[in-house]
């Protein structure tokens, strides 16, 4: 997971994305219709996706483990 995630720039994540698809899917969180208070749900979720990169980056450096659940 640290390397597909050190694979992709913030800009590439930023031309990938694509709300209509997010929406169809479902994906948490449901925030993919853009509303007055937050007019681009991806600033949001972009906010964090360094924090991921980075504790993925750690968890590989130091060799833990992590638990993901998926469904």
């Amino acid at each position: 997971i640290s390397d597909a995630l050190e694979a992709v720039s913030t800009d590439e994540l930023r031309t990938r994305y694509d709300a209509d698809a997010l929406r169809a899917a479902d994906i948490y969180p449901s925030i993919w219709v853009p509303v007055a208070k937050d007019p681009e749900p991806l600033d949001y979720v972009m906010e964090y996706f360094d924090t991921l990169r980075a504790g993925f980056r750690t968890l590989k450096k130091e060799n833990w483990g992590c638990f993901i659940l998926l469904g």
